[in-house]
């Protein structure tokens, strides 16, 4: 993750204990709204995991907010939620990555580097 002024890098105390962050979001019309930034749980990795290439579809999934609503938030408010939602979230899911990574190396020694290969190879 990247150095953020002295903000924290992973959830606070406080954050684990809630389960999250409460964040205000300004939407485009002006409005607010009071949202629950969420630390996902284990059976979300899988999800969040699909969503890697949406990041609009990532803050939604923080916020439990229905599809299309981050297209309703001003540009700092989407940019706050996706970098807190990131800092609360991070440590988490890339250990989980890194543990599913692991166990496939473990079934199909090299496959990791082959996917990427293949990967590559079809865009």
């Amino acid at each position: 993750m990247s150095e953020n002024n002295g903000a924290p890098k992973g959830p606070t105390d406080t954050e684990t204990l809630k389960g999250g962050a409460d964040v205000i979001a300004t939407k485009l019309d002006g409005t607010t709204e009071a949202v629950f930034l969420r630390q996902i749980a284990a059976e979300d990795c899988d999800a969040l995991l699909g969503m890697q290439e949406n990041e609009m579809k990532i803050v939604e999934f923080y916020c439990k907010k229905p599809e299309g609503w981050a297209k309703t938030l001003t540009r700092d408010s989407y940019q706050l939620l996706v970098n807190e939602g990131d800092r609360i979230n991070a440590d988490f899911f890339f250990s989980w990555v890194e543990r599913r990574i692991a166990r496939q190396e473990k079934l199909l020694p090299g496959i990791t580097n082959k996917m990427s290969e293949a990967a590559l190879a079809a865009s």
